[in-house]
């Protein structure tokens, strides 16, 4: 079983960004289903990040958007960029309180917005942010703090690397602004540095705050309500299990498998290399690899939504209960590939980055279980903090493949 020390919290999860104008109930979305389906778990259409790195925000209100699709059969489209706005809020706030004035001058002309982290992480990685005893480096928390705002109220897309530039250029001038008035930007609160910083008193940065208060199908809630109402969706019986080391990946592959066998999505954190991805597939790397941090982590992190697993010499289709139960209970050893939603869109991709990402039709990829190897054999003195994998299952699954305590089982 795996031993992991600390406790996992969660991290980050997404908002999005543009008041509406109709207040109409959200449209549809596309039900996707890819066609490898050891396990059929009902999906919404797949999504695209642009060129914000949030992919850990639209990972996460893939699992909600699935989970009200299975049990309830209802289609969502959770704004992303909404949650995003909060932490950015929340990551600046902490980061200008610790700002010395040669601190905030390199700020105005570099600095940029913090982007995310993932759904959930342990204290481990979040440590490595000088402002994570301030901020919530937990997706479903914020969902549970600042609640959730559909597409339809609030939406705002990053989708070039121009309009990124301006939009961080935009709260680069807000600052100036706020300095000229006479604030002091070390002392701004969370809803000054909304207001003033991320929105500005023009609006251009992003345009407006994600909205607390909106109407709903006729009726009017708040993003709290929404998210514990209408999302139904409980942060608190979530956990994350991780692979450190290369003796931890039966246990965390089997804790994947049993949440994919009960019908479950499972946001996947990971480090990219992008040298491994061909077409739709996260590749293996040859079994004399040199591994190290060079290889995995180089290329950042990236967070997707495990939709099915396929063992080798599996069946690509839908299997009977009995085959399932099977598959289920063969080792790690025997699988082949985990397939992912990914946040890049159809086709022919960059990803937020800029990078070139492979190409599928449906925007659906393929893990390679040797990919999963070679991140567990990157050596402890060579690792950077992307080259944790993590995995968020039910709390009683994630409690019988972890030692929340930190002793052995």
């Amino acid at each position: 079983m795996l031993n992991y020390k600390n406790r996992i919290f969660l991290s980050l999860l997404a908002l999005s960004i543009l008041p509406s104008c109709n207040n109409q109930p959200e449209a549809k979305t596309e039900i996707g289903q890819s066609s490898l389906s050891t396990v059929a778990i009902p999906q919404t259409g797949v999504r695209d990040q642009g060129r914000l790195g949030i992919c850990w925000a639209y990972g996460t209100t893939a699992l909600i958007e699935s989970e009200l699709l299975r049990t309830k059969n209802i289609q969502a489209d959770i704004s992303e960029e909404a949650l995003a706005f909060e932490h950015m809020a929340e990551a600046l706030r902490a980061q200008f309180a610790k700002m010395t004035s040669w601190d905030l001058v390199d700020f105005m002309m570099r600095g940029q917005l913090p982007e995310g982290w993932a759904t959930r992480t342990t204290k481990e990685l979040a440590s490595m942010y000088e402002d994570s005893p301030h901020v919530q480096h937990d997706a479903l928390a914020l969902i549970k703090i600042h609640g959730a705002v559909p597409e339809s109220a609030w939406s705002f897309k990053i989708k070039t690397i121009q309009e990124k530039d301006q939009l961080v250029r935009a709260v680069r001038e807000n600052i100036r602004r706020t300095l000229a008035e006479g604030l002091i930007i070390q002392k701004l609160t969370i809803e000054q540095i909304k207001d003033l910083i991320l929105v500005g008193r023009y609006g251009t940065a992003f345009p407006s705050r994600p909205p607390s208060y909106f109407q709903w199908q006729g009726e009017f809630t708040t993003a709290r309500d929404f998210a514990a109402g209408y999302l139904n969706f409980n942060p608190d019986a979530w956990e994350a299990i991780a692979i450190s080391k290369e003796e931890d990946i039966p246990s965390f592959v089997q804790g994947v498998k049993e949440t994919l066998a009960r019908g479950h999505s499972v946001p996947l954190a990971f480090p990219i290399n992008i040298d491994r991805i061909s077409g739709d597939t996260f590749r293996a790397d040859t079994p004399s690899k040199d591994y190290s941090w060079s290889s995995y982590g180089r290329d950042g992190g990236h967070l997707v939504l495990v939709t099915d697993f396929m063992n080798k010499g599996g069946t690509r289709g839908a299997v009977s209960q009995a085959t399932l139960n099977d598959e289920l209970n063969k080792p790690a050893s025997e699988l082949d590939a985990l397939l992912f939603k990914n946040s890049w869109g159809i086709g022919a991709k960059m990803n937020e980055k800029g990078q070139p990402v492979g190409m599928s039709p449906d925007g659906y990829y393929r893990m390679e279980a040797g990919y999963i190897l070679g991140i567990s054999k990157i050596p402890a003195a060579t690792r950077n903090p992307w080259a944790v994998t993590l995995a968020v299952v039910p709390r009683e699954i994630a409690n019988a493949h972890i030692d929340l305590t930190g002793g052995s089982r």
